[in-house]
C-alpha cells in the first residue's frame, strides 16, 4: 500500500470516529500533493465544515471524475445553500431588511406616543 492510500485510510478512519478536523487535514495533505485524487476529495467534501470550501472541493473532483453521480448531487445542495445564505446577507447583516418609512408615518407615531405619555402623566398626577 502506498503513502497516500496509508494516508487516505487514516483520514477515513478519523472521519468515521466524527475527528472531521484531523481527517480533513491529513486528506489535504494528500491533495496537496496529488490534486487529481479522488478519495482525498471526497474525504474533504464530506469533512468540511465550509460550504465554500466543499464547493471549490467538489468542482475539482468534478473535473477529475466528471460522471461521478453523488459528487454532483452534493455540489447542487451546496450552491442552493450558498445561493440561500447570500439571498438572506442583507438581513443577516442587519437583523432585518431595510424597511423604507415616511417621515408623515413617523412624525404619526411619535405624536401618538407623546400623547399617550401626557395622558399617562395626567393620570398618575390626579
Amino acid at each position: 500500500m502506498d503513502r497516500h492510500e496509508q494516508l487516505i485510510d487514516r483520514a477515513a478512519e478519523y472521519a468515521r470516529q466524527r475527528n472531521f478536523e484531523l481527517a480533513r487535514e491529513i486528506a489535504l495533505e494528500v491533495v496537496r500533493e496529488d490534486a487529481r485524487n479522488v478519495k482525498a476529495l471526497w474525504i474533504v467534501a464530506n469533512v468540511t465544515a465550509s460550504l465554500t470550501e466543499r464547493r471549490n472541493v467538489l468542482n475539482a473532483l468534478l473535473r477529475v471524475h466528471p460522471d461521478n453521480p453523488h459528487a454532483r448531487a452534493m455540489l447542487n445542495t451546496v450552491n442552493e445553500q450558498l445561493r440561500v445564505a447570500s439571498s438572506n446577507t442583507s438581513t443577516v447583516a442587519t437583523g432585518a431588511p431595510r424597511v423604507n418609512v415616511s417621515p408623515l408615518l413617523l412624525f404619526t407615531v411619535f405624536a401618538a406616543a407623546a400623547a399617550l405619555l401626557a395622558v399617562m402623566v395626567l393620570v398618575n398626577a390626579l
